[in-house]
């Protein structure tokens, strides 16, 4: 545990969690709320690889406007409860080589012929989802450059249309079943010292050490043997026949530039006891995997096999 003097009052109680729970009982108790936000005329936008790492600085930039000084310098919020921009941006804990996860997720989709621009937001900070939800709204009308990512399409007058906010309380549990594909909907991440392909199970992993961080959202600490469940699911199958590799690109405001990272498209096939692991099947659903989670990558559907 970290010293607790030196820490916010957000911090001690991700530090600090009420409860000790299982995967299971977490994903039985998982809860999160999705802002979703219409775009009429614009769904041809929605795969477009730029948009969501751009809507994601354009509300950043807007949350700055009523954010505290310490903030803005990315030192914790000294009010009480905290600035939304320290909620969202700011890194809350590192533990060991790993931070934990920021309590999100944004995603596009289209329907029809509007875009849907959806944000996720997980457990504890959902306290600050009115701010959320307006400082979001803003940067979408005035903070993209729709113009400039549109280029070559026809896109009319821009709208925003319906402003929607739905909720989770719980996954379900009941039957695992024996196969299970994931679906990406975005490129996975796949830079890092383990190759997925070579070494399939390092996804699972992956998944694993982010839901491990993202319990701290929903006031918990996962009871787990993770040394045991390691070694179970390296012993599962897995088909990446249909993994092609790909690559995603990521702003870094450190270094003013655009990063280009290893990534993967496809679908991949897991099979055997996967009940020790389906809760983390089922909550990595919401939370996407892999780096860049927060602008979308790493979404996925699973569907059963028989």
């Amino acid at each position: 545990m970290t010293d607790s003097i030196s820490l916010s009052p957000l911090q001690q109680r991700l530090d600090a969690p009420a409860r000790e729970i299982s995967l299971a009982e977490l994903a039985a108790s998982w809860f999160q709320q999705t802002v979703e936000v219409q775009i009429p005329g614009y769904g041809a936008m929605a795969g477009h690889r730029k948009l969501l790492p751009f809507i994601r600085r354009a509300w950043g930039t807007e949350l700055m406007k009523g954010a505290s000084n310490e903030a803005l310098n990315e030192q914790p919020c000294p009010w009480l409860p905290p600035c939304a921009l320290d909620v969202f941006f700011r890194e809350q804990l590192r533990r060991g080589k790993h931070g934990i996860p920021k309590p999100y997720v944004l995603a596009a989709d289209r329907q029809g012929q509007d875009l849907a621009v959806k944000l996720g937001v997980f457990g504890l900070a959902c306290d600050w989802l009115p701010a959320v939800v307006e400082r979001l709204v803003e940067a979408l009308r005035t903070g993209v450059s729709w113009n400039i990512l549109g280029r070559g399409l026809f896109l009319p007058a821009f709208e925003i249309g319906q402003v929607r906010t739905g909720t989770i309380e719980g996954l379900e549990g009941g039957d695992v079943p024996q196969a299970v594909e994931l679906a990406f909907i975005t490129p996975v991440d796949a830079s890092g010292k383990h190759d997925i392909l070579d070494e399939p199970h390092s996804l699972v992993g992956r998944l694993a050490r982010r839901i491990d961080g993202l319990a701290r959202w929903q006031d918990a600490r996962i009871d787990a043997d993770w040394s045991a469940l390691s070694h179970h699911w390296r012993g599962l199958d897995y088909w990446t026949q249909e993994l092609a590799p790909d690559s995603t690109a990521r702003w870094s405001q450190r270094q003013r530039s655009n990063l280009v990272n290893a990534a993967l498209s496809g679908r991949m096939t897991i099979s055997g006891d996967l009940a020790p692991v389906w809760p983390l099947i089922q909550i990595g659903q919401l939370c996407h995997v892999g780096r860049g989670a927060v602008t979308g990558q790493g979404r996925y559907v699973a569907e059963w096999l028989e």
